[in-house]
C-alpha cells in the first residue's frame, strides 16, 4: 500500500524531465530545419546568379588583351 506521507513528486519530476527533453529536442529540430532552409536558399540564389543570358559571361582578360 502507499504511504500517505509520501508525496507524489517523483511522477511529476519524471514528466517535468520528459517535457524539458522534448522541448529541447523540438528546439534543436527547428534549428536544424532553419539551417537546412538557409543552405537551400543560398544554393538556389547562387545557381540563379549563374544564368546571365542577356549579359556577357564574366571572364578574366587574357595576357594578350592586357597589352
Amino acid at each position: 500500500m502507499t504511504d500517505p506521507e509520501m508525496p507524489h513528486r517523483p511522477a511529476s519530476r519524471v514528466s517535468e524531465s520528459y517535457r524539458r527533453k522534448r522541448s529541447k529536442n523540438v528546439a534543436l529540430l527547428i534549428l536544424l530545419f532553419a539551417l537546412v532552409l538557409v543552405f537551400y536558399a543560398v544554393t538556389i540564389i547562387r545557381m540563379g546568379d549563374g544564368e546571365r543570358r542577356d549579359q556577357q559571361p564574366l571572364r578574366r582578360p587574357s595576357i594578350d588583351e592586357k597589352k
